[in-house]
């Protein structure tokens, strides 16, 4: 991790949907970062392919992490302050995953 803030995220199936959640507490479904700290996605029971519509938090507008393994990016130094929203789609399952629906990451300086 570098010494850099890590953000960890989970994914989990419930009465055939799922959410995406701060792996520590499920109660908490979005993200608070600051540009240079790192979010981790963790993909433990499907492929996940993420849009990210906003390409100044990541770089990217597109990623995706095979099931049992780990996504980590870092929010870039042009991230824009505010409310990002993502879009997860579980690829086992051929639905997107909810968080605060659709997910979202805050962006704070």
């Amino acid at each position: 991790m570098n010494g850099k803030k890590e953000h960890r995220v989970s994914f989990s199936k419930s009465n055939n949907k799922w959410k995406v959640h701060d792996r520590e507490d499920k109660a908490k479904t979005h993200v608070r970062a600051k540009t240079g700290e790192q979010i981790t996605w963790e993909a433990t029971d499907s492929d996940i392919y993420f849009q990210f519509p906003d390409a100044s938090v990541f770089g990217e507008h597109t990623m995706m992490v095979e099931k049992g393994r780990k996504l980590t990016l870092t929010v870039g130094p042009n991230a824009t302050s505010g409310e990002h929203h993502y879009a997860a789609f579980c690829y086992d399952d051929k639905i997107f995953a909810e968080g605060d629906s659709p997910p979202k990451i805050v962006i704070e300086r």
